[in-house]
C-alpha cells in the first residue's frame, strides 16, 4: 500500500513535481512548465529561483534545468547505505564467477529503483537509477511478494502472480523477465533482514544460449547471494571490515 502523509505539504510536493518534470527533459522554458503542470508561471518561478539558490537548478539563457547535485547527492545516500555496502562485494565476486548480469534494485514507494549493476551487456539499457514500477518489473514484483506475501490484484501485469507468490514462498526466488517489455529472462531473489523487511531485490541473467546445467548453477548461485547478503546485514557487518573477518555462515 501506498504511503500516505497525514499532513502532506502542497509546496513540498509543488518543489519535487517541478524537480521530476525537469528530470525529463535537457532544458525548458518556465512558460512550459507551467503549462505542463498546470502551475501558475508565478508559483513556477519561486520553486526554480528557491532550486537555482541551492544549486539544484541552473538558468541557461531563458530555459531552465537541473544541475549534478541531486546525482551528488543520490550517491552520498548510496555510499552510505547499509544495504548497498552488504551487496556490493558479494554482488563482484558472484558477476565475476558466473560472467553474466546482475542488478540490484530497492524499492521507493511504488516504484523499482536500480542502484548497482554488474557485468550488463551494452544492449541492454538499465543503468543505475533507472526507475521501474513495482508492478512492471520481476524485481520490483518480488518485493511486494516477499514484503507482504500478497500482491494487490491491481499490480498484476503480464506476470503470473499467483505462481510468483508460489515460488517465492517455496523456493526464496522468481524467474521471468525483466519487465514485459525487456524479454531478457533473470532470475531474482529477494533480500529480507531479521526483522523480516524485504529490502530490495537482486536479478541475475539467464542467457537464452546456456545450458539447464548452467541455467541451475545461476539459480543456486542467486540463492547463495542472497543468503550472503542477509547475512551481512544481520550479523551487523560494516563497510569498514575486511572480508576476511565477514560471517560465512552462506558457505556450505
Amino acid at each position: 500500500m501506498k504511503f500516505e502523509a497525514n499532513r502532506p505539504v502542497k509546496t513540498t510536493q509543488k518543489t519535487f513535481e517541478i524537480i521530476e518534470h525537469l528530470s525529463r527533459t535537457d532544458r525548458i522554458r518556465l512558460s512550459k512548465i507551467a503549462d505542463q503542470l498546470d502551475i501558475s508561471k508565478g508559483i513556477v518561478h519561486n520553486h526554480l529561483s528557491t532550486l537555482r539558490e541551492l544549486g539544484y537548478v541552473r538558468k541557461i539563457g531563458e530555459e531552465y534545468q537541473l544541475t549534478p547535485k541531486l546525482l551528488s547527492t543520490g550517491f552520498q545516500s548510496r555510499s552510505r547505505s547499509r544495504l548497498f555496502n552488504a551487496a556490493r562485494v558479494p554482488l563482484n565476486d558472484t558477476a565475476d564467477s558466473l560472467h553474466t548480469g546482475i542488478i540490484l534494485s530497492e524499492q521507493a514507494v511504488s516504484d523499482s529503483i536500480v542502484t548497482d549493476v554488474k557485468s550488463l551487456p551494452e544492449t541492454l539499457d538499465i543503468s543505475i537509477g533507472t526507475t521501474f514500477p513495482l508492478r512492471e518489473s520481476l524485481s520490483g514484483l518480488v518485493i511486494a511478494a516477499a514484503g507482504s506475501r500478497d500482491i494487490p490484484n491491481n499490480m498484476a501485469t503480464e506476470y503470473n502472480q499467483a505462481e510468483l507468490i508460489e515460488s517465492i514462498s517455496e523456493k526464496g526466488y522468481a524467474i521471468g523477465a525483466i519487465t514485459p517489455a525487456i524479454s531478457i529472462n533473470c532470475v531474482a531473489v529477494p533480500i529480507v533482514d531479521e526483522q523480516e523487511y524485504c529490502y530490495d531485490s537482486v536479478a541475475i541473467l539467464l542467457s537464452s544460449d546456456i545450458s539447464e546445467q548452467e541455467r541451475q548453477q545461476i539459480i543456486e548461485e542467486a540463492v547463495q547471494l542472497r543468503t550472503r547478503i542477509e547475512d551481512r546485514l544481520d550479523s551487523g557487518w560494516e563497510s569498514t571490515r575486511s572480508f576476511a573477518t565477514e560471517k560465512h555462515s552462506w558457505i556450505s
